[in-house]
């Protein structure tokens, strides 16, 4: 506004007739503007002032953005999280200006010229780029040039040739290229150039064959391979004999039959091997159970109950995976002898509640799949002494929820809690305080309502479609911290809202399906932090809707049918 109102007599001065020589005239217009020039720059601070360092500037762009950032100790930011971003390399060149970024979560969004901006990244340590379906070999030159990454992820349409330029990637430990179903054996060339990987990871890649596995015989440090669904047999296998560091071997459905089995048992380190869903021969379990430094065993498909007891002398063993339909009872009793199991996966066994009169000694067991099975709350009583189980899998057997709580509570003499964590029915936050529960569509009902009470630290509960009545919804007085609420299809009546009034926290309350009328709204009109109101289907006079909504002004409200 000052420039406009100086200016104004320049103007003037312009108009005016020429009393003097051209170059008089000129002069005074240059004093003019001098003068006038330097009030308008004294009189505009940001003129003077230096712009947002690109530092400051780039954070505050990234925060706009919705991303996520993390700091170190000297307030240098060494994460950015984009993954929420929805536009096309949104926040890559404002990355470029942070430079002690060391790790960076992409969106999917990403092409080859958001590449070219996270190339400038020079102490880049971390890089997933598996989202970015739009990134091309040709840009894995900008990758090579973050000689400081250490961990990689591919996305599965690089080939052999974007592998080529990463071979300058001397500092990186951990690389996956699983289902880059481009890869071949000349690709794996490259791979053997990186000698400080540590962990390598080639599931899915379809063409690697024996003839490409000779070359990783040169990465003297890697500790984990997974080649599963790979084209590979037992004889390119033998070329992982000089692997002496290899802790994790991952071979699944390829095409192994055994025999190699007799050269892995002598790798001295090898801990975990998966050979789910191979074909290894009746003779070779006996090599198998040669491998007696192993922690963590996924079985091969048909195992029987002669095999297993070749593989007693794994006395390490604290997992055992089947997920195998063949497996039945009797095998069952074969692996309850691994006395020190903390992990036990059936998931699709052919297992009854018999098999659980098996499993019931295993008391240091901690976590136990029983999915897709017939196992049924008969079954799950037999395992009264498991008082170490901290996840239990259920989903497609015939367990039900009151079956966990009763094993849990009433025969273990464990909190609620407790079990509702294991069927993952329960979520924690970061310092373990249990902070949602859903069990929408359950037979919970009043009873277990009564082990809720004490649940302070209950930011959402989602028990529609369960068994609770009024009865169980005076329970929820207690739960003072309480934001979200889902009562949906429960047989709640006006009675039910008396104690969900007392909830003062409350923002969502969802009472479709329900049996209340316009009197119960009238409980809820002293809420004044509910904000969302799910009543559809239910039949209300417009006057206590409206009044409700008059009381809480902020309140939302859904369709419902009126009376």
């Amino acid at each position: 506004m000052m420039t406009a109102t100086i200016a104004l007599p320049i103007f003037n001065i312009l108009r005016l007739p020429v009393a003097g020589s051209r170059s008089a005239v000129t002069a005074m217009l240059l004093s003019l503007l001098l003068v006038h020039g330097s009030f308008c720059l004294a009189s505009n601070p940001g003129a003077e002032k230096n712009t947002m360092p690109p530092h400051d500037a780039a954070v505050q762009q990234l925060e706009n953005l919705g991303a996520k950032l993390k700091w170190d100790a000297s307030n240098q930011v060494i994460l950015v999280d984009l993954s929420s971003c929805i536009t096309a390399n949104a926040g890559l060149d404002h990355v470029q200006y942070l430079p002690h970024v060391a790790t960076l979560v992409l969106p999917a969004l990403v092409d080859d010229s958001g590449l070219r901006s996270i190339g400038k990244l020079a102490a880049l340590e971390r890089l997933d780029l598996r989202p970015c379906g739009s990134i091309t070999d040709a840009r894995m030159v900008d990758v090579a040039s973050l000689i400081k990454l250490q961990v990689l992820t591919l996305p599965p349409q690089i080939s052999d040739a974007g592998l080529k330029p990463l071979v300058s990637l001397s500092n990186l430990r951990q690389l996956n290229v699983s289902y880059c179903r481009s890869l071949t054996d000349a690709g794996l060339t490259t791979i053997a150039a990186l000698t400080r990987l540590e962990v390598l990871d080639l599931t899915g890649c379809q063409q690697i064959t024996d003839g490409g596995l000779k070359h990783l015989a040169s990465l003297q440090n890697l500790t984990s391979l997974s080649l599963n669904r790979c084209a590979v047999t037992d004889g390119g296998l033998l070329h992982l004999q000089r692997l002496t560091r290899l802790q994790s071997l991952r071979l699944a459905e390829t095409n192994i039959r055994g025999s190699i089995l007799r050269s892995l048992a002598l790798l001295p380190d090898l801990k975990l091997l998966d050979l789910e869903l191979t074909s290894i021969r009746h003779e070779c379990f006996e090599a198998l159970g040669r491998c007696t430094g192993l922690t963590s065993l996924t079985l091969p498909s048909g195992v029987t109950a002669a095999q297993l007891s070749q593989l007693l002398s794994l006395t390490k063993l604290d997992t055992i995976i089947v997920r195998d339909s063949g497996l039945d009872d009797a095998g069952l009793a074969q692996i309850a002898l691994f006395k020190d199991l903390v992990r036990l996966d059936l998931n699709g066994a052919s297992i009854s509640n018999v098999g659980m009169t098996h499993i019931a000694n295993l008391t240091h067991l901690q976590e136990l799949n029983l999915t897709g099975t017939d196992v049924s709350d008969q079954g799950l009583s037999h395992l009264k002494k498991l008082t170490a189980l901290r996840k239990l899998a259920i989903a497609g057997s015939q367990i039900t929820l009151n079956g966990v709580v009763r094993l849990f509570t009433a025969e273990q003499q464990r909190p609620l809690t407790e079990a509702l964590i294991a069927i993952d029915a329960a979520i924690l936050d970061e310092a373990g305080n249990v902070t949602t529960i859903n069990l929408a569509g359950t037979q919970f009902g009043d009873v277990e309502m009564a082990q809720l009470k004490n649940v302070t630290t209950l930011r959402e509960l989602n028990i529609t479609a369960t068994k609770v009545t009024d009865v169980g919804m005076t329970q929820l007085s207690g739960l003072i911290g309480l934001e979200r609420l889902f009562i949906a299809k429960c047989g709640i009546s006006d009675a039910g809202l008396i104690p969900v009034a007392k909830l003062s926290e409350l923002q969502v309350l969802n009472i479709y399906g329900t049996q209340i009328t316009s009197v119960g709204l009238e409980y809820l009109s002293g809420m004044k932090n509910l904000r969302t109101l799910y009543i559809t289907d239910l039949k209300l006079k417009t006057a206590a809707v409206d009044g409700l909504k008059h009381a809480l002004p902020e309140l939302k409200v859904t369709d419902y049918t009126a009376e």
